[in-house]
C-alpha cells in the first residue's frame, strides 16, 4: 500500500525518518526509524504518556492545582507557542489543565509546568521502560540557550510508532487512561502537515513539532477510519527544503492510499 509513499521519499535520505503502519494487515513503511530528530513540540506526546503512567501509580493527581506564576511563562515572540504567557499571574489551573493546553494547542507555558512537576529522571525512565531508545527529555521548551549548549530533548518516528501502538492496542496502561490520550490527541488544533487537505470529518489523533529556524518538522500520530484507528503515521524530518509542503504532499498520498 505504502509503494509510492516510499519511492517518493528516498531522494531526502537521512534528513527524514518515516514510519507508516497499517494496523489492520500489518503492513508497514520504515526509512531511518531509529534515527533521533531534536523534537520541537513533538516530545509533548511521550512527556503526556510520562505523566499518566504517575497518575496511574497514584505519584499525581490530574486535580492537583498549580498557581500561574511570572517564573512559568515560556516565550516572548509571537511566533512561540504558549497562550498561558499571556493570562495574569494567580490563575489556578489543574494539571489536567496544563495537559490539555499542552496537547491541544502546544502551550509551551503549560508544558514545563508539567514537566517540571515530572523532573527530567522521572520522564526519561519512563521513555526507556517502553524501549523508547531514541527519545530523551534533555531541556524544558523554550529553553534556546539550553539548545546552544548542548541540551536538547530528542524522538525518533519508531519510538512515536511504537508509542502510538500501545495506545491503539491499548497496553500497559488502563484502558481508561490509553483512551483518555487518544482523545486529547484527536482535539489537536494545529491540523497544517499530514492531514492538511483532508475531509474536516476524518479523525486525525496526532501531535506535530516545528522549530524552522533549526530546520526541524515533525507530525505523528494516529490516521481514523470508520471510527477506528487505521494507520499510524510518523514523520520526522530534518533541514528538509519545503518541509511542510513535503509533508502536505506525504499526507496527499496517505489520503488516496486510504480513502480512495
Amino acid at each position: 500500500m505504502f509503494e509510492k509513499i516510499e519511492a517518493y521519499c528516498e531522494k531526502f535520505g537521512d534528513k527524514m525518518g518515516i514510519v507508516l503502519e497499517d494496523l489492520k494487515t500489518g503492513e508497514k513503511l520504515e526509512k531511518n526509524p531509529d534515527i533521533s530528530f531534536s523534537s520541537a513540540s513533538l516530545i509533548k506526546y511521550p512527556i503526556m504518556w510520562s505523566l499518566f503512567e504517575q497518575v496511574s501509580e497514584g505519584k499525581i493527581d490530574l486535580q492537583e492545582v498549580h498557581t500561574l506564576v511570572k517564573d512559568d511563562k515560556a516565550g516572548s515572540s509571537v511566533y512561540d507557542s504558549s497562550v498561558l504567557r499571556e493570562l495574569h499571574e494567580g490563575i489556578p489551573l489543574t494539571l489536567e489543565d496544563c495537559l490539555n493546553f499542552m496537547i491541544v494547542i502546544s502551550d509551551d507555558t503549560a508544558t514545563n509546568i508539567i514537566m517540571k512537576k515530572l523532573g527530567f529522571e522521572t520522564m526519561n525512565a519512563s521513555f526507556a521502560r517502553l524501549g523508547l531508545k531514541g527519545t530523551k527529555a534533555g531541556r524544558l521548551m523554550m529553553d534556546y540557550e539550553g539548545l546552544e549548549h548542548g541540551r536538547d530533548n530528542f524522538i525518533s518516528a519508531g519510538d512515536i510508532n511504537r508509542l502510538s501502538e500501545i495506545l491503539c492496542r491499548d497496553e500497559i496502561l488502563d484502558h481508561t487512561f490509553n483512551q483518555q490520550m487518544l482523545g486529547i490527541l484527536l482535539r489537536q488544533r494545529h491540523n497544517d502537515a499530514i492531514n492538511r487537505h483532508y475531509p474536516m470529518d476524518i479523525p486525525y489523533a496526532h501531535k506535530g513539532g516545528c522549530i524552522r529556524q533549526y530546520g526541524i518538522d515533525h507530525d505523528c500520530g494516529i490516521l481514523y477510519k470508520d471510527g477506528k484507528p487505521a494507520v499510524l503515521v510518523n514523520v520526522c524530518t530534518r533541514f528538509v527544503e519545503n518541509s511542510r509542503d513535503e509533508i502536505n504532499h506525504i499526507g496527499d498520498m496517505l489520503y488516496e492510499c486510504i480513502y480512495k
